[in-house]
C-alpha cells in the first residue's frame, strides 16, 4: 500500500472492498481508470452511490413502462415482473402514493438547475463571487424560476422562509464594546448554517437532506436542535479584566530598567604622559 505523496505511477485496479456489481464494472474500465491507493475508499463510494442511482433510475422507468431493458436477462424479467405483480409490492406501492397524495408540497418543488447537480452549481457560484457562497445563495440558484424570481415550489418556499427565520433568531449581533464581537458573528454563522437548514428541511429523510444533493454523503450532516446563544455574564467579564490589569501590572513589575540591563563597561586605562608632559614636571 502506497501513500498519497508517491510518485509512483497509481495502480489501474485496486483490490480494496468486496467485488460488487460496481466494482467489476470499474475493473472492465481499467486500462482508462486509475487511482492512488489513498483514494480506494472515496472512489468506491462515489462509484456505488452513482451506479445506486442509475439503477434505481432504470428500474424505475422500467417498472412504469414494463419494458425489458436490453441489457436485463429473461429470467431476472420474469421475476421481477412476479414481484411487481405480488400482493406485498401492490400494497405497499398503494400506501406510498396515499403518502405522496396527502402531502403534495413534498413532491411539487421542481429542482430548476438543469443537468448539473447541487455540487456543480455550488462550483460555479464560488467562482462568480470568489468566495464560498452561502447555503441559501446555491439554494436560490436552482430553486428559482428565471423568470419571475419566484420559489419552484411550496416546499422551497417553506424552507427558505423558516431557514432566514431561524438564522436571524440564532444570530449574534456584533456590539460596540466588544472589537471580536463581528469576527465571532461570522464564525457563528458558518458553524450553525448546516444545523440550521436540517432544522428547516426537518433532518435527513433517508440518508437524504433537502436542497443538499449527494453532497450529504460526504459531509457530516447530523441534525441537532439549535440552541440560542448564552447571555453575557457581567460578573466573568469583569473578573477577566481584572486578571488583565494584573497581569500587566505583574509585567511592569518584572520589566528590567536600562541600567540593569546595561553592560558592564571594562575600566580604561589613564593614558600615558609624553615627553613634554614629563619635562615639565621636571
Amino acid at each position: 500500500m502506497r501513500w498519497c505523496g508517491d510518485t509512483s505511477p497509481p495502480m489501474a485496479v485496486s483490490e480494496a472492498g468486496a467485488i460488487g456489481a460496481p466494482t467489476l464494472l470499474v475493473r472492465e474500465h481499467e486500462d482508462h481508470t486509475s487511482w492512488w491507493d489513498c483514494d480506494d475508499e472515496s472512489m468506491f463510494r462515489v462509484f456505488h452511490m452513482f451506479v445506486g442511482k442509475y439503477i434505481r433510475k432504470t428500474f424505475s422507468v422500467t417498472w412504469s413502462n414494463l419494458v425489458k431493458p436490453l441489457w436485463l436477462a429473461n429470467d431476472i424479467w420474469l421475476q421481477l415482473q412476479a414481484y411487481w405483480a405480488s400482493e406485498g409490492f401492490q400494497q405497499e406501492s398503494s400506501k406510498n402514493k396515499a403518502n405522496r397524495e396527502a402531502n403534495p408540497t413534498a413532491s411539487s418543488t421542481v429542482y430548476r438547475g438543469g443537468s448539473s447537480s447541487v455540487g456543480v452549481h455550488k462550483r460555479k457560484l464560488e467562482a462568480e463571487l470568489g468566495r464560498p457562497p452561502k447555503q441559501m445563495e446555491v439554494f436560490e440558484r436552482y430553486y428559482k424560476k428565471k423568470e419571475d424570481g419566484g420559489w419552484s415550489g411550496p416546499r422551497a418556499a417553506e424552507v427558505a422562509e423558516t431557514f432566514q427565520k431561524l438564522m436571524e433568531d440564532h444570530q449574534p449581533q456584533p456590539t460596540a464594546d466588544d472589537g471580536h464581537s463581528l469576527a465571532e458573528s461570522e464564525a457563528s454563522v458558518a458553524i450553525t448554517e448546516q444545523q440550521m437548514w436540517l432544522a428547516a428541511v426537518g433532518g435527513k429523510n433517508k440518508g437524504r437532506v433537502f436542497g443538499i444533493g449527494s453532497e450529504a454523503h460526504f459531509s457530516s450532516w447530523t441534525y441537532t436542535s439549535p440552541s440560542p446563544l448564552p447571555p453575557p455574564n457581567p460578573a466573568q467579564e469583569d473578573r477577566i479584566g481584572s486578571l488583565e490589569v494584573m497581569m500587566a501590572s505583574i509585567g511592569g513589575q518584572s520589566q528590567p530598567t536600562a541600567s540593569s540591563t546595561a553592560p558592564a563597561q571594562p575600566p580604561i586605562d589613564p593614558k600615558p604622559p609624553n615627553d613634554d608632559e614629563i619635562g615639565g614636571l621636571d
